[in-house]
Order: structure tokens, then C-alpha cells, then sequence
């Protein structure tokens, strides 16, 4: 199977043209749109883990939540999208 002209781009690319890339892409799905229209809109660019989860709840109900959560972390974080402190549980926008 022959990659697309996209996936080509993605593998010729170095690591930060990668990132942006990936941050693009991300950017076409429905989960991402959501969390970063509600990070712009809050003052603080962030928001609860728990808000994130709800809207995985809410967008793939049939899914484990908590698994997709963590995907949904490590996606975010390779694209330098969003950031997660796993401490207070804070999802940021990155600037």
C-alpha cells in the first residue's frame, strides 16, 4: 500500500515540521476542535481533565473514556497542541 502525498510529507519531514503536521491533522478532528475552542475561550487557556473526559464521554460513548483520555494526552503533546499536568489535572493550550 503506497502512502498519500500527505503521509510522504509526514515521513520526508524533520521533527518539527512533523509536529506541525500532526497539529494540523489533529486539528480536523471533532474531540480536538472542541477542547480548543473551550481552552480560547477561558481567560486562563485551560481546563479541567474532567471536562476533557466529558466531552469523550459525550463524543464516543461506546469507548473507554479513560483509555482515550490518555491517547488524547499523548497526541496533544507530541503536535505541542495542549499540555497536561498530571498533578492538578489541568489541560492548557500551548502557546
Amino acid at each position: 500500500m503506497a502512502l498519500s502525498l500527505e503521509g510522504q510529507r509526514f515521513v520526508r519531514a524533520g521533527l518539527e515540521e512533523r509536529k506541525g503536521i500532526w497539529r494540523e491533522r489533529l486539528l480536523d478532528l471533532q474531540l480536538f476542535k472542541q477542547v480548543k475552542a473551550a481552552l480560547e475561550r477561558q481567560e486562563s487557556h485551560q481546563v479541567d481533565r474532567d471536562f476533557v473526559m466529558e466531552l469523550v464521554a459525550v463524543n464516543m460513548p461506546s469507548e473507554s473514556y479513560e483509555g482515550l483520555f490518555e491517547t488524547f494526552v499523548r497526541w496533544a503533546r507530541f503536535g505541542d497542541l495542549f499540555s497536561y499536568d498530571e498533578g492538578t489535572g489541568v489541560v492548557a493550550l500551548r502557546h
